[in-house]
């Protein structure tokens, strides 16, 4: 995971965070995270796919090599907690890693986060991750896939300890491998946390039969994907 020193485009980051403002609506959950706020309607936005302007495709490119470029975005808002309730320790078992839900193991390659609002305390909604784990859970999502049961590691979850929560700023970008467990903390701030989402693949990794399958090379090799890691081996 790094938070990437290429920001969002300035202007792009503030036009799209009032649009979110203006949109989102407390108590509008569709998934099965009821704290979390999908803005419905603005997935294709030309204001939300503007955030993935010419540095931050550079950026991206530069490390995941030839990509899709993002066609719709996730919206997410996670409006303050409201209970009054102090913050507690989140533990280590509240992650998840996209796609396992729904039995996929390599959804995609990137996940690429824009914060659209100041998140500079702890427990504030805050994006979370687990460093490193994409890599220490590499055997188990082998084994899991290969007895078709990648489902089974989203319920049944190895406790990882107490994740990382980032603290952002307006236009910062979060760039995370696929398999990384993350998770979004409580909003016990006064303010709703906004964060847009691209999810990116390489178009070259692997044949998109195979990126699915049980024999995935994508299972033996995490980095494969990644066209950074590639030059750094020498290949």
């Amino acid at each position: 995971t790094a938070r990437d020193r290429t920001s969002a485009p300035a202007a792009a980051a503030a036009a799209a965070g009032a649009l979110v403002r203006s949109r989102a609506v407390p108590g509008a959950a569709t998934g099965p995270d009821k704290k979390l706020t999908n803005v419905a309607g603005l997935e294709a936005d030309p204001r939300v796919l503007a955030l993935y302007g010419v540095q931050l495709r550079g950026a991206v490119g530069a490390l995941l090599g030839d990509h899709t470029a993002p066609r719709k975005a996730q919206v997410a808002v996670r409006f303050p907690d409201g209970t009054g309730r102090p913050p507690r320790p989140v533990g280590g078992r509240r992650w998840h890693v996209d796609g396992f839900r729904k039995g996929e193991h390599s959804a995609f390659d990137l996940l690429v986060g824009v914060c659209l609002s100041d998140v500079a305390d702890l427990d504030a909604g805050n994006l979370a991750v687990h460093p490193g784990a994409h890599a220490t859970l590499a055997g188990a999502v082998r084994r899991a896939a290969r007895a078709g049961r990648v489902r089974d590691l989203h319920y049944d979850k190895e406790d990882l300890g107490e994740p990382t929560q980032l603290r952002l700023r307006a236009g910062d970008v979060v760039l995370a491998h696929q398999k990384l467990p993350h998770l979004g903390v409580p909003n016990h701030s006064a303010a709703p946390r906004l964060m847009v989402y691209f999810r990116l693949m390489n178009k070259r990794a692997v044949p998109y039969d195979l990126r699915h399958a049980a024999n995935s090379p994508l299972l033996d090799d995490v980095l494969l994907p990644f066209a950074a890691a590639a030059r750094a081996r020498g290949g």
